[in-house]
């Protein structure tokens, strides 16, 4: 392994010119993936390390909070109702309640959001569900 982070050079097939090639095991070697990392206002959410970045301070994140954020940035700017939170991402054999959901949002508005009593990106649409708005 290289200092800079990347494995062996190889022939590029030519055998004319020797290009490094980053070596898979190393995550330094790589920038992140657009679908590892996801901006949510301050924060920065690493989908593949489970963490989350605010005011350079990381955080873990849980398997479900992962998912829940995975969800609801696919579906951004869009209400997702909370029975489809917990058939997506519990499963309907898991049974949970509504409250569940709720507690969860809870959790993540307090790692990604700058208040989180007083959210901005993470909303409650009443009577519904949640949306993102990144």
């Amino acid at each position: 392994m290289h200092a800079s982070g990347l494995g062996e050079e190889r022939c590029d097939g030519r055998g004319q010119e020797r290009l490094p090639v980053a070596d898979p095991d190393d995550e330094r070697a790589l920038p992140p993936r657009a679908d590892e990392e996801i901006r949510i206002g301050p924060s920065l959410v690493n989908l593949k390390k489970h963490t989350v970045m605010r005011s350079r301070r990381s955080q873990p994140l849980s398997f479900y909070e992962v998912e829940l954020v995975k969800l609801l940035w696919e579906r951004k700017e869009q209400p997702v109702s909370r029975d489809e939170i917990l058939d997506k991402i519990w499963g309907i054999e898991a049974y949970p309640s509504n409250r569940t959901v709720d507690n969860f949002i809870v959790k993540l508005r307090k790692k990604i959001e700058d208040d989180g009593k007083e959210p901005r990106h993470i909303l409650t649409v009443y009577g519904y569900g949640y949306k993102l708005v990144p």
